[in-house]
């Protein structure tokens, strides 16, 4: 049986000087544990006393304020319908009578002509 030496690794390798592994007693490369503050350390969101932050309750730092405006060019809205002003309709009412087929005879024959033609050759 061999013995193993404290700093062996259990498939019986040695580490190298070069990367040893601090215990968590003996690390010195992080602070010391301390109490939390009051202050709020840079992206970190703040709440007020009694205010339970969770699921659809965010921080009140991050809640909109009235008046502020998150995406201020938004998503582009629908086109406004144009309705038709009075003389639209009357022009479109005027073009719709004067397309308007008629039947007439000219020369014992009868035809079908637009309304304005028929109204021009009077």
């Amino acid at each position: 049986m061999t013995t193993t030496n404290e700093n062996t690794l259990p498939n019986g390798i040695e580490p190298s000087s070069d990367h040893t592994v601090a215990s968590p007693e003996t690390r010195t490369d992080t602070e010391p544990d301390s109490e939390p503050t009051s202050e709020a350390s840079p992206g970190v969101a703040v709440s007020a006393p009694g205010y339970k932050v969770g699921y659809k309750k965010p921080p009140i730092s991050g809640q909109i304020q009235p008046g502020e405006v998150r995406n201020p060019n938004g998503r582009r809205g629908k086109k406004k319908k144009e309705w038709p002003t009075t003389t639209d309709k009357m022009r479109r009412a005027f073009i719709d009578i004067a397309e308007t087929k008629i039947e007439f005879q000219e020369n014992g024959k009868r035809k079908k002509k637009p309304a304005i033609e028929v109204l021009y050759k009077q």
